[in-house]
């Protein structure tokens, strides 16, 4: 097989998420990672006889967890205040999350779909001249969708 010439990097990874009042916001700028993990459920299967192997079954859910590192800011409309106000007035409710990978141009991936905030953690010391970070731990609820983005 020849070597791919489609790599991309996540430089212009694009990430919306949604406000309390349910519009998606660009917090692009004030994040610096993100991490998905995508599950489906399996059932190993054991069985007298079977000379010390087991046999998975096929899994009927899916499931993700999804981690954001953003940067610490002062502006209401970033990162970290709508986590940090999701959390903190807002935990019950799930938001929609959508990122756009390796950008948001025609053709490029499409990841969206509704999450929940588990966790916000983060490390401030005294002697350290790096920004603030704060990871978000979130948690798919329902249905995810993975297409081309169209426009």
């Amino acid at each position: 097989m020849a070597q791919t010439t489609t790599s991309y990097n996540a430089c212009d990874v694009h990430i919306l998420l949604d406000n309390a009042a349910g519009t998606p916001v660009d917090i692009s700028g004030s994040s610096n990672a993100l991490s998905a993990t995508w599950t489906n459920s399996t059932a190993t299967i054991s069985t007298f006889g079977a000379s010390g192997w087991t046999k998975s079954n096929s899994g009927c859910q899916k499931g993700g967890t999804i981690t954001l590192t953003v940067l610490g800011s002062t502006a209401a409309t970033e990162a970290f205040s709508s986590l940090t106000e999701w959390f903190f007035d807002y935990g019950t409710t799930a938001r929609t999350l959508t990122w756009y990978e390796p950008d948001k141009n025609v053709g490029a991936h499409k990841f969206t779909g509704e999450v929940r905030l588990t966790s916000l953690a983060s490390d401030r010391p005294s002697d350290a001249s790096d920004p603030v970070t704060t990871v978000a731990e979130l948690v798919t609820d329902g249905v995810w969708d993975w297409n081309t983005a169209a426009t």
